[in-house]
């Protein structure tokens, strides 16, 4: 199967041939493995990483549209998965950290919002999320990324393939568009009361 190209096995696979998968992601396995490894410094994280990259890699196969080599779309997706295990492991070791502390115990007993602040909440969040759902795509998958998914700039650029620069730079557009659709939102809540 050596003298097929990328996308010939892609199309086999494509074709329900999915024995043709192995073949094809074992050409850049060892490649995709240290590419993990150097992000999650761990033999058995980064093999678990690639496992997790190369099925969702294959559920998501119909997507792959040829723009970018293969091994690129796969080097993305396992940056991507890579990326969520620090992001989570960053997560557990403050939550273990705010367990331990017993300076912090008072944040998992504060005082629960009366109706009309959990009311406010509510809509807030509601609003907040429609905003972010009709950001244009370039700037709602940096914001995403950087406010949401808590990535850092060098972590959302390589995921997304553009430059640090232009990660602070939609970044920040975001936030602006962000804060002028939420500030419309309030004022015609506002003029709907009065």
């Amino acid at each position: 199967m050596r003298h097929l190209t990328d996308e010939e096995l892609i199309d086999r696979v494509r074709a329900g041939e999915t024995s043709m998968y192995g073949t094809l992601t074992g050409r850049y396995h060892r490649r995709l493995y240290c590419l993990a490894l150097r992000i999650l410094k761990n033999d058995a994280e980064a093999e678990d990483a690639l496992q997790d990259a190369y099925i969702l890699a294959l559920t998501r196969l119909n997507q792959y549209a040829g723009r970018s080599s293969f091994y690129t779309w796969m080097a993305r997706i396992t940056m991507n998965e890579a990326f969520t295990r620090i992001r989570a492991r960053r997560r557990a070791q403050r939550l273990e950290a705010a367990v331990e502390s017993p300076a912090n115990h008072h944040h998992f007993f504060a005082h629960v919002p009366n109706p009309e602040q959990q009311a406010f909440q509510n809509e807030f969040r509601r609003a907040f999320t429609i905003s972010v759902r009709s950001l244009p795509d370039r700037y709602r998958s940096v914001f995403t990324m950087r406010e949401i998914q808590e990535m850092s700039t060098a972590e959302a650029a390589c995921s997304l393939g553009i430059t640090e620069e232009c990660v602070k730079t939609r970044l920040h557009r975001a936030r602006e568009l962000l804060q002028r659709r939420l500030a419309r939102r309030v004022r015609v809540r506002e003029r709907a009361a009065a």
